[in-house]
């Protein structure tokens, strides 16, 4: 589901003895970036990197010259420029986590500014690849656009573009009707264009220069791409399903709900909207911080690729309130905890510890929606409040451990009946469907003999929390059980990879005769987690050998 919050001013409520704030015009889906860059984080005059979305740069350079330039006192762009003539070469821009996005409504935006009339080429792709299509947008040295897209020529309305001015491109497709519009600074070029391409969704933007071009310098800045990511919803709560005025059960990821509530935390679902339901957490026992913690699906921990943390909050009064994301049922890893205090400022810490207080500031009363954007490979996070970056790019020093639990809470300090609304939460990651969260022996007993082979082969089935097969090449591990076996019981054999969700132990062997049972792990997923679990037991002998020479030999049994 696509959350949205109700865009209504509202006087506050009582329901249920609970206080509902007024809940204003929320940013809304458009705000919610699958490519983010504007390079005010940027050093002037360095040149632009190659790390990709997660950190606002392209992936690749196409051999053309970067710097990062003033466009004022307060504002940075990207200037682009190359020694070479009458070549394609564009900027290769992906969206967060390599996604591909093929539904709903796909809205680029950028900002260019040519330094010439020239010939300059923009061109909409899928992930990966530019066999698709989508639109190849073009600036030509006459001062006019041309487009095309895999239906031929498009038709264009007639707009010209001069040296050295701003020009704001608006691109976007609808890719549940196939069609795209194109706007140069509020004008309409090209309307409901039926784009043809329905086998792959849109993934790449290539910025660059055309064939022919003289390679003429241009600014880039205020790239924006904004839809649906197609990323695995491992946390989403909206409390719609929810009865108003009841208290916030504790069913976990699963029901929508928190895994664990402070005991003296009230967590009522109140209705400030007619509507709209939210989550509205308060406390008045200010001798201990009371929180709300989240789990994700099969408490699953996520270690890889990109994590989002969405949600809308607002905030009765100033006070000490924190949202914090740690690794699953622990606190003993911060990879960020953004505070506020209680005259109005905010800062942030992580394990690595305090930041500088930020620049902005809360209001009371105020509907904010915030972003929290995390790279797992490079252990670093980005916080966007309503669709602006407030810190960016910060290291949190972790990585030993994976995200996995957001928790709300109000300290000690806080003073009591503040509260806090929580609407629109919602996690979703980039690899979530690699992770292992279900393993099942595919059989339940077995023989064998020592040092042989275990045949037919042990199986162990792996399912993703979404009860989907993982990936190819998952590892799993068999061990030993313990107290079962004898002492010195050993293993061998014991590792190999899944093929379409199913991990095979051909080379299985115990080293003694004895009662097993065994366990089956994967990351951090085990056997030993399903609620209705059985050991796989298999009973190991010393048997009888058969020697290459063809005979055979009785071997006594003690």
């Amino acid at each position: 589901m696509r959350l949205l919050l109700v865009s209504v001013l509202v006087l506050a409520c009582s329901i249920a003895s609970t206080e509902c704030l007024a809940w204003g015009a929320s940013v809304g889906p458009t705000d919610r970036y699958a490519l983010y860059a504007d390079f005010d984080n940027k050093v002037t005059g360095d040149p632009i990197d190659t790390r990709g979305g997660v950190f606002g740069e392209p992936t690749e350079l196409g051999s053309l010259d970067t710097e990062i330039v003033w466009v004022d006192q307060t504002n940075r762009a990207l200037r682009v420029s190359s020694a070479l003539t009458n070549f394609t070469r564009p900027l290769i821009w992906q969206l967060l986590g390599n996604a591909e996005i093929n539904q709903g409504e796909v809205r680029i935006t950028f900002d260019i500014t040519p330094s010439a009339l020239d010939n300059y080429s923009i061109k909409i792709r899928e992930n990966n690849g530019s066999s698709r299509l989508f639109l190849t947008f073009a600036l030509t040295n006459t001062g006019h656009f041309t487009a095309s897209d895999a239906n031929g020529t498009i038709p264009m309305a007639a707009y010209a573009y001069t040296a050295n001015s701003v020009l704001s491109i608006e691109l976007v497709f609808d890719m549940t009707a196939l069609t795209s519009s194109i706007h140069v600074n509020g004008v309409a070029m090209s309307t409901d264009r039926a784009f043809k391409v329905s086998d792959r969704g849109i993934g790449r933007l290539m910025i660059g220069y055309d064939k022919y071009s003289s390679s003429s310098p241009f600014d880039l800045d205020n790239i924006r791409v904004t839809g649906p990511l197609p990323f695995p919803t491992v946390l989403q709560a909206d409390f719609e399903n929810k009865t108003t005025g009841a208290p916030i059960g504790r069913g976990g990821a699963e029901a929508n709900e928190p895994y664990g509530l402070g005991s003296y935390l009230d967590a009522i679902v109140v209705e400030p909207v007619a509507g709209n339901k939210v989550l509205d957490l308060s406390t008045t026992y200010t001798s201990v911080g009371q929180a709300a913690r989240w789990q994700f699906l099969k408490n699953m921990e996520i270690r890889s690729g990109v994590i989002v943390l969405d949600f809308d909050i607002q905030l009765s009064s100033l006070n000490h309130y924190a949202i914090g994301v740690y690794e699953p049922l622990h606190l003993e890893k911060s990879f960020v905890n953004l505070q506020f205090e209680s005259d109005g400022s905010m800062r942030v810490h992580d394990a690595n510890g305090y930041h500088p207080t930020l620049a902005v500031s809360y209001n009371a009363g105020q509907l904010y929606h915030y972003r929290f954007l995390f790279s797992a490979s490079t252990s670093t996070y980005t916080i966007f409040r309503d669709g602006t970056p407030i810190l960016r790019e910060q290291n949190n020093g972790i990585t030993t451990r994976g995200i996995g639990a957001v928790i709300y809470r109000a300290y000690s300090a806080t003073v009591g009946s503040a509260h806090m609304q929580l609407d629109n939460l919602r996690v979703f990651a980039s690899d979530a469907e690699k992770i292992p969260a279900g393993l099942e022996f595919l059989e339940k007993n077995r023989s064998a003999i020592a040092n042989e082979p275990v045949t037919p082969a042990v199986e162990v089935g792996v399912v993703n929390a979404f009860g989907e097969a993982v990936p190819d090449g998952t590892p799993v591990t068999l061990e030993i059980d313990w107290p079962s076996g004898p002492p010195g019981a050993t293993l061998s054999g014991a590792g190999a990879t899944t093929i379409s969700g199913i991990a095979t132990f051909s080379n299985l062997k115990f080293n003694m005769p004895g009662s097993y049972g065994l366990a089956a792990h994967s990351l951090d997923a085990s056997s030993l987690d399903a609620a209705n679990f059985r050991s796989l037991r298999v009973s190991v002998t010393l048997g009888d050998y058969i020697f290459a020479d063809g005979f055979e030999d009785e071997i006594k049994h003690e």
